[in-house]
């Protein structure tokens, strides 16, 4: 046989309850208020301290305790050399002037036309003209674009 809740045998039990609290006073009602306050801001303050005891870091034992390991060579066996990577960006007008330097005064190098692939060498300006990327060709040539214009 299934056990009842409280509220289910007998259905007058959260009148009962609200017109016990009717009954209170304002400071007897606005203390209650406040310690059911206080109870869920204590319950708020476990849970979060008990979350961040959870977040594993680093043992400060276990770091000090770890060591380099030297692994001696072996014979015939040579380590593999990868190749850099290279970080590329197409070209996205239908025209684009490669420039010696990053703005839009300086000389044009070339016109590159759309989908030109291009290696990003990483070193990026900002001139009054906006954000410019330094970039070189398949062909070897070297110069600015400016980032809204590269993919």
């Amino acid at each position: 046989m299934l056990s009842r809740s409280p509220l289910s045998m007998n259905p007058n039990v959260v009148q009962h309850a609200w017109a016990r609290f009717d009954d209170l006073g304002n400071f007897q009602a606005a203390s209650l208020l406040v310690a059911a306050l206080l109870g869920m801001l204590a319950t708020a303050v476990c849970l979060l301290i008990g979350a961040r005891l959870l977040v594993p870091g680093p043992a400060p034992s276990q770091a000090a305790r770890v060591a380099p390991v030297q692994v001696p060579p072996v014979a015939g066996l040579q380590p593999q050399r990868t190749a850099p990577v290279h970080l590329r960006a197409l070209t996205i007008p239908p025209s684009v002037n490669l420039r010696a330097e990053p703005t839009t005064a300086a000389q044009s190098l070339a016109v590159l036309p759309q989908n030109t692939e291009l290696e990003l060498l990483g070193d990026d300006e900002g001139a009054h003209d906006g954000l410019w990327r330094h970039v070189r060709t398949d062909d070897g040539r070297e110069g600015w674009i400016i980032v809204t214009a590269l993919d």
